[in-house]
């Protein structure tokens, strides 16, 4: 009797498997890849973004040094502002 019932669930067990997995790997099957004219397209498109100073405005006057100090400040800031005053410490 037990063989006859691990034998029914296997089958059982397989075929929703087998119904699973068919279904799944069919999905997967259609899934749809890029032409080569797709890539060209894009790679086009890109090279039109690249070599493109004008579309993205450039400062020249930009400080890196200036940015860092406020960048830096505004830390120190925040760390002045968050931390608890007057908390006691146990040990």
């Amino acid at each position: 009797m037990d063989f006859l019932n691990t034998f029914l669930i296997g089958t059982i067990v397989g075929l929703l498997l087998n119904l699973f997995l068919s279904r799944f790997f069919e999905k997967r099957g259609k899934t749809t890849w890029a032409t080569k004219e797709d890539v060209s397209k894009i790679t086009e498109e890109i090279k039109k973004i690249k070599y493109a100073p004008e579309v993205i405005p450039v400062e020249n006057d930009y400080n890196l040094e200036e940015a860092e100090q406020e960048f830096y400040n505004s830390i120190a800031d925040t760390e002045k502002t968050s931390t608890p005053k007057n908390v006691a410490m146990h040990s």
